[in-house]
């Protein structure tokens, strides 16, 4: 029988040709990213720019990215996606139909409270299903202990929009341990929501060289990542072609290469191709073949071929 899904405005959508090779982005930022906004504050202008961009692109999926918060997610989903007339105010038919077929996904970027050898404070992402409703995120939020690079040992503080403005969103961490138990509390893991990590640029997981404690650390995080964002020249470290994971029983993970825009110029300037449906069972897909569903470069060598 035909796979058949139906899209954020209730109608079906049939994946009638089974799994495709489509480019998507899972790393976009908003202007709701309170520590490094250069949209400006016109939401409209975003939503245009993000989806004629998007469109122009060939983009499929997009993990709408904010730190600590969904505000940008949530935003663009009622105030936009649910409402066709704003939706007609801004694109036209075409692109309406269009925008219809991408999948947007809640992307929650935290900062932990260790650093790396750079002595930045590692980053993890949570992205979550887009079937998994609003309010279950926003209440899940509240829950996660907050610290600060000022004080590590706050006390009543939580990831909330006004705690956060208190200690300031450059300066709010949170505990690892506490965001995994949090997560399988609330919600669960693989089937509503994927926990990745940071391989390479700010915030990534490698430890100092001949730093025991740093590497252990990183290991503790590889367990607890289903996928990592990172670059091309990470892929075969994150398959077990090369270094030693494979003697930590950390079994082979995909690499995810993405903008991580702030700017409308970086806008799908970096992607990965992904051989599944536009869905969030799709990703989930890469998870149990992460190196036959997932590429970086140009174009993968079968659609070359044709």
């Amino acid at each position: 029988e035909d796979y058949v899904i139906k899209n954020r405005w209730g109608n079906k959508m049939s994946y009638l040709k089974g799994s495709e090779w489509r480019k998507w982005d899972l790393h976009v930022h908003t202007p709701f990213s309170y520590l490094n906004n250069q949209f400006g504050n016109d939401l409209d202008e975003y939503v245009r720019q993000l989806f004629k961009k998007a469109i122009e692109n060939d983009i499929a999926a997009i993990g709408i990215t904010d730190y600590f918060t969904i505000e940008g997610y949530k935003k663009l989903k009622q105030n936009y996606l649910e409402n066709e007339e704003k939706l007609k105010e801004l694109f036209t038919e075409d692109e309406i139909e269009r925008i219809e077929q991408i999948l947007i996904l809640p992307n929650v970027e935290f900062r932990i409270n260790q650093k790396n050898k750079d002595s930045e404070f590692i980053n993890l992402h949570t992205i979550f299903s887009n079937q998994v409703d609003i309010g279950e995120i926003e209440a899940f939020l509240p829950r996660l202990p907050l610290m600060s690079t000022d004080d590590m040992d706050l006390t009543r503080k939580y990831c909330s929009k006004k705690d956060l403005e208190e200690i300031g969103y450059d300066k709010a961490l949170i505990n690892h341990e506490k965001l995994f138990e949090k997560l399988r509390e609330d919600f669960k893991e693989i089937d509503e929501c994927i926990t990745v990590g940071v391989i390479s640029g700010y915030g990534n997981i490698r430890p100092e060289y001949g730093n025991g404690r740093g590497a252990e650390f990183a290991k503790e995080i590889d367990k607890n990542c289903y996928f990592f964002f990172g670059r091309k020249d990470n892929v075969d470290f994150l398959l077990n072609k090369t270094g030693n994971r494979e003697i930590y029983n950390l079994p082979p993970k995909a690499v995810i290469y993405s903008s991580d825009s702030h700017t409308f110029e970086e806008m799908f300037g970096n992607f990965t191709w992904i051989k599944a449906d536009p869905t969030f069972e799709g990703l989930k897909q890469i998870l149990y073949e992460p190196e036959e569903r997932v590429f970086i470069g140009d174009e993968p060598e079968l659609i070359k071929r044709v």
